[in-house]
């Protein structure tokens, strides 16, 4: 079985492939590596469904279960990864097939899968979809398709290399509606996963015909702000406004559902960013680039669309974030263990 076969990649900045390769070569331990791949030079993008991307802590997790099993064809077979993997280990391990069901049954031995729920979850989810799993979101992804009915569509932890995720966290999930039991989970899911709210945190669900979406959204508390020396919320929430109502003609309260004073400050500026993406990918569509285009045009546009990101870089990579992020996924984690004790 080929990994990682339908993926194109993407440099940072100026950088080309025979610059990147070239520095690859020159590494000789996996400490030098994580330093390297800390920098973000690049990233692989999925060319095929179910998309995604390869960041670095996912090629540091590839290179993890190489060693681990011997297998080099654990690694994406690109920029000479995998001869990478050869210089460092010293060859000392011999290549092997690639066994997926022992791979899944190590790498989530911690789990204690019953035979069942492992094959369950390798009907429902690759190897290479595993790999590729962020690493505070792994187990509460893998416990959720553990269940009958229940399969993950989507998950992200966010990613310090790429602004337009690191203001939070999202969950997309398929269920069957016939089974009373996922009735029961989305219950416990609004119960404890929104115990993760707070006065600058948003839990959003949104509950679809077979699915359900959780998205974490935050912003700085009002002390990180002040001793930082940082704009406002309501200073970033009037530019985000008057770009809206000048530069797109779209006022973001025309709903009359929508009263901005009865929403807190992170509710009204996750309204906001939404209704700039949404008016953004509206202008897109008007205008349908051609693809060489399209890329420039969202070069253009995309800043536009993460004011808030960039405005609170500094909050994003903080531990503060990072942690809040982890007891999200701790919460749904929590949830699915115990959904599967009682299936």
């Amino acid at each position: 079985m080929k990994l990682f076969t339908q993926y194109q990649i993407k440099l940072s900045g100026d950088l080309t492939v025979e610059t990147v390769s070239n520095q690859l070569n020159h590494i000789h331990s996996i400490m030098e590596l994580r330093a390297y791949l800390d920098g973000h030079p690049f990233t692989l993008e999925a060319t095929s469904p179910p998309f995604g991307c390869m960041r670095p802590e996912h090629m540091l997790k590839c290179f993890a279960a190489a060693d681990r099993f011997g297998c080099s064809d654990l690694i994406p077979d690109y920029l000479g990864l995998r001869d990478l993997w050869q210089q460092i280990s010293g060859k000392a391990k011999p290549h092997a097939p690639v066994d997926s069901h022992h791979v899944f049954a190590t790498m989530i031995s911690h789990l204690k899968p019953s035979p069942r729920e492992l094959c369950l979850l390798m009907e429902k989810m690759s190897l290479e979809q595993f790999l590729m799993l962020d690493a505070a979101a792994e187990d509460a992804v893998c416990l959720l398709n553990f269940m009958e009915g229940v399969r993950t569509r989507q998950s992200c932890a966010g990613h310090a290399d790429a602004l337009r995720y690191f203001a939070g966290s999202n969950l997309s999930i398929s269920l069957d509606d016939g089974r009373a039991e996922n009735t029961s989970l989305v219950s416990r899911f609004k119960q404890h996963v929104r115990a993760v709210a707070g006065d600058n945190v948003k839990i959003t669900f949104k509950q679809r015909p077979g699915g359900l979406d959780i998205f974490l959204f935050q912003v700085p508390p009002d002390a990180w702000i002040k001793e930082h020396g940082s704009r406002p919320l309501s200073d970033v929430q009037k530019s985000l406004e008057n770009l809206l109502q000048t530069g797109f003609n779209f006022n973001p309260y025309a709903n009359s559902e929508w009263r901005i004073a009865q929403h807190t400050p992170v509710e009204v500026l996750d309204h906001l960013r939404w209704c700039t993406w949404q008016c953004v990918n509206r202008l897109n569509t008007a205008l349908d680039p051609d693809t060489e285009k399209d890329a420039v045009f969202w070069d253009l546009f995309r800043p536009v669309c993460l004011t808030i990101e960039n405005t609170y870089k500094a909050y994003y990579l903080s531990q503060a974030a990072q942690k809040l992020i982890g007891r999200f996924w701790q919460a749904i984690r929590a949830v699915a263990q115990e959904t599967r004790c009682h299936r």
